[in-house]
């Protein structure tokens, strides 16, 4: 090696071993840059749909600030465009048949039959009370037992059911500070039992007449596997979809029929599913979209 090769090498080593002191990167290796924070992915909202429980529970508001002269406008506007999924069983053990909800079972076939009809039209006189205009049809359905916050069969108490006495009038007047007896008419049906609360869609003459179903229904016939049985349990009707504000901005539309009875109410929705389901599995027996 010459002379001038060995000054050279020996520059180069003093050269390097500098760099790694002061902690510089090699020329020939690009320097890293930070790379800008990974954006937080937000996962979109999932609107959880109003239950038996929470609309029942609005409908009790909505009927009280009725009753009340109380205004409605902000809780009405709230409403306005909500998910709701309603459940209302029939075919308990022991129900008296309701009009427009048909179940027969042929034990011998194994053949069960459901049907649900249209329960509420234009010409009801709840619809006809809330003075709407701008509608030309009305397809809806009653809520049986309201007071129900929970979608299943009665399972009275002992002695909850137990057979009233009619006290006859009494002949004289009744002792100070007593007040009259009361001779109830067998044949009327009390305020709670009779038909209150009801749901329903209203069609204007723009809405598209497919999406009604008052002339067909909704009806379901299964075949049921050898040695099965009709649910114990019943069956659940199973509405879905938005609620939407009448012409006169009500979403929950109630009437005071009497002050000393509660309001009757309607609730406006936009039928997107009806479903049939046995609650007793989850089985879906049948459903219709865009009802």
């Amino acid at each position: 090696m010459t002379r001038w090769s060995a000054t050279a090498a020996f520059v180069a080593v003093v050269c390097l071993l500098s760099a790694c002191k002061k902690g510089d990167a090699p020329q020939d290796l690009p320097t890293a840059t930070p790379s800008a924070a990974a954006p937080t992915i937000v996962p979109p909202l999932v609107e959880t749909p109003l239950g038996r429980e929470a609309l029942l529970l609005a409908i009790a508001r909505a009927a009280s600030d009725t009753a009340l002269g109380r205004d409605q406008s902000a809780t009405q506007r709230d409403l306005d465009g909500s998910r709701f999924a309603l459940r209302m069983r029939f075919g308990c053990a022991g129900d008296e048949p309701v009009p427009g909800r048909r179940l027969t079972f042929d034990e011998t076939r194994g053949k069960l039959e459901l049907r649900l009809d249209n329960e509420i039209g234009a010409q009801t006189p709840l619809v006809l009370g809330l003075r709407e205009s701008g509608y030309e049809a009305v397809e809806g359905f009653w809520v049986h037992r309201p007071w129900l916050l929970d979608a299943d069969c009665r399972q009275a108490a002992p002695g909850a059911e137990a057979p009233r006495t009619i006290a006859a009038p009494s002949p004289g007047p009744e002792p100070s500070g007593q007040p009259p007896s009361l001779n109830l008419d067998a044949g009327e049906t009390s305020s709670s039992e009779r038909e209150s609360i009801g749901i329903a869609q209203f069609f204007t003459p723009d809405d598209a007449r497919t999406h009604r179903r008052a002339e067909r229904g909704y009806a379901v016939t299964k075949l049921l596997s050898a040695g099965e049985s009709r649910s114990s349990e019943g069956y659940d009707i199973v509405l879905a979809g938005r609620l939407r504000r009448l012409a006169s901005g009500r979403v929950i539309a109630c009437t005071v029929r009497r002050t000393s009875a509660p309001p009757d109410c309607l609730v406006s929705v936009q039928f997107d599913n009806v479903a049939i389901v046995n609650p007793s599995t989850g089985e879906v027996l049948a459903q219709w979209s865009g009802a």
